[in-house]
């Protein structure tokens, strides 16, 4: 299974999966021990933080997938981050 296919997944709700760096797992994505994106009641939340060059690579095809959805983005979110939904109500 390739990164892509774990992304794909999460966006479309799919089977919950993993590579050796990325996991989709109960309604979060994560990047190593990172949340880049979650479903909540708000909808679909993405962090746009800046991390690596692989983390900017996984965030990258993840907006490919959802450039036609609604979703929010939260931003200045340390590494290890868990839940992004307490960082919603801080960036709007």
């Amino acid at each position: 299974m390739r990164n892509r296919e774990v992304i794909e997944s999460f966006v479309y709700r799919h089977n919950e999966c993993k590579t050796k760096t990325v996991r989709y797992s109960g309604n979060q994505l994560y990047h190593y021990a990172t949340v880049l994106a979650e479903y909540s009641d708000i909808g679909l939340i993405v962090n746009i933080t800046k991390y690596s060059r692989s983390t900017s690579n996984v965030q990258n095809v993840l907006l490919d997938f959802v450039v036609n959805q609604k979703y929010t983005t939260v931003e200045d979110i340390l590494g290890g981050t868990n839940d992004l939904r307490k960082y919603v109500s801080e960036a709007n």
